[in-house]
Formats: C-alpha cells, structure tokens, sequence
C-alpha cells in the first residue's frame, strides 16, 4: 500500500495566502505542525515577490537520531482570477509542475508534489470490494460533527434524518463488509 499524502507535513500555498504570506515584497513567518502521537514540527518561511517569487523554506528533519537541518527554495507561479486579482501556485523543484500542496513524506528530506514523492490519498486505497463503506462512514462522521440539533418543534430536523440513514446505510455496509472478510478468510 501506497504512503498517503494524509500522512504526511503538507505545506500549501492557500494557507500561506490566507496567513498572509504572500501578496507583499517580502514577509518571513513560520508555521507549527502538531502531529497525531503529541510531537511537533515548525518551518520558517520567507516569501519573496520580485521578478521571481520564490518560497525560502528552513526547517530540519531526523536522520541517525540527529536533527539536519535543510534549506530549500521554492518558485511561486501565479495565474490571474476571472474576476480581478491572483492565484499562487508552486512549482515543484523536482518535476516543475504547479501545485497548490507540497509534502514532506517521512524519510524524505525535501518537500515536493505528491506525484514525485508517489503519494496516494487516503481514498484512493479503497478497494471495490468495501462496497463504498469508508466513504459512509467518513460522511457519517463529518454529519455526526455538524447535527446541533435532533428536534424542532417535535420533529426530526433534516440533517438529523439524513444522519439516520447514513447510519443505516453504514450499518448495512458493515455486516456485507465483515461477512466477505469472514468468506475471503476461510477461503484462504
């Protein structure tokens, strides 16, 4: 199975826009990474817009139990937006193609596109045979996080009515799912 991209640092360039990064001259700044075991990760940043924008980016990575430090630089390309204004891109030092995420996958030291790191998304290692059950059950979760409310005026709200037959759904999935495992492992 394919490393996903989902697990990996992922530095994207909408972010940088949204925090304000681009757009000036130069700006500098760091982003903080907190990963799911509880540890941490930082990069620096520094933008520079002249005749060719480019992303300075410091950060260090483990290597023999010792922290290395490594310094890359980034292109930024832009295109322009049909009602005014810009969009920025990178462009992978490795492969030049403009992308709107880098990665940094774990034993490698730069961050590049997921093309040329072979990342995969978490979806994509879905087999045809779970029969759609982790995509329903990463849509019921996402509902299950927005229902604020189960009842109004004595009635199911709507959300709370899709979330039931999700949740049926799911539950359906779960037991086909878990019957072809049982079959595809006495058979074996």
């Amino acid at each position: 199975m394919k490393t996903t991209a989902e697990d990996c640092l992922k530095l994207s360039v909408f972010d940088l826009n949204r925090l304000s990064f681009l757009g000036w001259t130069c700006s500098a700044g760091g982003i903080t990474w907190t990963h799911p075991s509880g540890g941490k990760s930082s990069i620096g940043i520094v933008v520079e817009s002249g005749d060719w924008p480019c992303v300075r980016l410091s950060y260090t990575v483990p290597r023999n139990g010792q922290a290395r430090p490594c310094d890359d630089s980034v292109d930024l390309d832009q295109t322009a937006c049909h009602f005014g204004g810009v969009r920025y891109w990178f462009v992978c030092p490795a492969c030049s193609r403009r992308v709107g995420v880098l990665y940094l996958a774990p034993g490698h030291d730069y961050f590049r596109c997921r093309h040329c790191l072979g990342l995969a998304y978490e979806s994509q290692n879905y087999r045809g045979w779970d029969g759609g059950y982790y995509p329903a059950l990463a849509r019921l979760e996402k509902l299950e996080r927005t229902v604020k409310r189960y009842f109004w005026r004595g009635r199911y709200t709507r959300k709370y009515r899709k979330m039931l037959v999700l949740e049926n759904r799911v539950n359906r999935l779960s037991k086909t799912l878990i019957s072809f495992l049982d079959r595809q492992s006495k058979g074996n």
